[in-house]
């Protein structure tokens, strides 16, 4: 298993993240609980957050207790409070003349019990007390993947996962210094598709070397055999779905596992593995191909001008068998380099780098060629292209 760096910082300013600080201060100032659903592996840093949020409520005594089935909550809680011991009603009532908050975080299914008996114990007596103490329990069953509002008590729901802009954001801050291949940011378009709503995953894949990365989603496989039974369900709680925008959306080791198994879904959850590959391409590429374009096209303007005058000052390209249609000169494509080739019109000079660029123009067309119907191009096309495109235009044009 690949032992994942993660960037705290970089999480923690990223909107989602930030605003679910913001969620709890709100709930904080506004209830007297507040029910934190989440998933069964905590984002670095949660629990710092959940108090910073606190803090912005100007809650000045926090109180946070991890609670195991030896914990004796009312104890524990009384002590903070120079008391022997308090009950549920009891600190719904009790006045600090501060504002004060007591986190309960369960560390296993019997503490959680004890914890949520205490906690419905507090609210039950909210409607009839005017206490300054607020609480907060952290709950991992999956039942609420949505924020409740409410009077006195509210669920926030917070998964850690991130939108595909702040995944893009993390990925592409995080591999600032490791373009590739060449002057592509190819390996990060692939980061940011493969990890989907996981910096986790992120940090993972941006661990492997380049070559496990260009063999997505194949090199995916070690990943789920860490963990082979939480990707083998659908469950919020284990994180193998987000909702983003009311519709939940599938982490890609779950779309993966499915792709590898006998499951109904299996065809479709692998085309979809696949999709991500074509979709990196076509957001790294399409632009780094585009910015090179004029360059590539300057280094062909004599073959281009004798070609213009022999057409009688415009340049056509073939529709069909029997038809042609004008090119503007500065919408000429690399594609259309080939063809004007292909049909005799266009004759490339024999001079070493005129022959590079027309094959820069026949390698453009293979991999565009493969993008423009849904496709990804091979990785040897690829890194054929961007060889070839690097040595013609080495500072990219």
């Amino acid at each position: 298993m690949i032992n994942p760096r993660f960037s705290y910082a970089l999480y923690w300013s990223l909107p989602g993240p930030m605003e679910f600080i913001n969620r709890v201060a709100r709930t904080a100032r506004t209830t007297r609980a507040t029910a934190i659903s989440l998933s069964n592996r905590d984002v670095p840093g949660l629990w710092d957050k959940v108090r910073e949020g606190l803090g912005h409520a100007f809650i000045e005594k926090i109180v946070d207790l991890s609670v195991t089935e030896n914990t004796n909550i009312e104890a524990d809680i009384g002590k903070q409070f120079g008391r022997e011991c308090m009950t549920a009603g009891q600190l719904a009532e009790h006045q600090t003349g501060l504002a004060a908050a007591v986190i309960l975080r369960p560390k296993d299914d019997n503490a959680r019990k004890h914890c949520e008996v205490f906690f419905r114990g507090f609210t039950a007596a909210l409607e009839h007390t005017w206490g300054d103490v607020h609480l907060i329990l952290g709950i991992r069953d999956g039942a609420c993947q949505e924020d409740l509002p409410g009077k006195t008590t509210q669920v926030i729901a917070f998964d850690g996962g991130l939108t595909p802009a702040e995944m893009l954001a993390y990925v592409s801050l995080r591999m600032i210094e490791r373009p590739g291949p060449g002057s592509t940011r190819l390996l990060s378009a692939l980061v940011a598709e493969y990890a989907g709503f996981d910096a986790t995953l992120a940090e993972q894949l941006i661990a492997m070397p380049d070559s496990e990365l260009y063999a997505l989603p194949n090199s995916l496989g070690p990943l789920l055999e860490h963990e082979p039974l939480r990707w083998s369900r659908d469950d919020w709680a284990e994180g193998t779905f987000k909702k983003i925008d009311g519709q939940n959306v599938i982490h890609p080791l779950r779309e993966w596992y499915i792709a590898n198994n006998d499951d109904p879904r299996r065809k479709e959850m692998e085309a979809a593995a696949r999709r991500r590959f074509w979709r990196a391409c076509v957001k790294a590429l399409t632009p780094w191909l585009e910015e090179r374009r004029a360059s590539v096209m300057e280094i062909l303007k004599k073959p281009l001008d004798d070609l213009q005058r022999s057409k009688g000052g415009s340049i056509t390209r073939p529709v069909g068998q029997d038809r042609e249609i004008a090119i503007d000169r500065d919408e000429i494509e690399y594609n259309n380099i080939v063809g004007m080739v292909r049909y005799g019109d266009l004759i490339i000079p024999q001079d070493e780098r005129s022959k590079r660029t027309f094959a820069v123009c026949c390698r453009a067309k293979s991999v565009r060629d493969a993008m423009a119907h849904l496709r990804a191009p091979s990785m040897e096309d690829v890194l054929d292209l961007v060889s070839t495109m690097d040595l013609l235009l080495p500072r990219g044009g």
